[in-house]
């Protein structure tokens, strides 16, 4: 069987690598829906950037608010 340590590191980055799928598919849509003056390609690295740092933060102040919280269900 595996470690308990190994158990959590593997579900922390599987979950961090599904949360930050999101930010990714919803910037290859958005960014040429919206039709922005710079279509580039590092314009689309930059609008990528922004949506994953702020859906990081958000991920980021959920789980503080997770671990202050001491009921379960308002935590949630």
């Amino acid at each position: 069987m595996y470690s308990s340590s190994a158990y959590y590191l593997s579900t922390a980055v599987a979950s961090v690598m599904t949360f930050l799928m999101y930010p990714i598919v919803v910037s290859l849509v958005s960014f040429w829906m919206f039709g922005l003056d710079n279509s580039s390609f590092f314009a689309f690295l930059d609008w990528t950037a922004i949506l994953l740092l702020t859906a990081s933060s958000g991920f980021c102040f959920g789980l503080m608010l997770g671990t202050i919280i001491k009921n379960e269900n308002a935590a949630i």
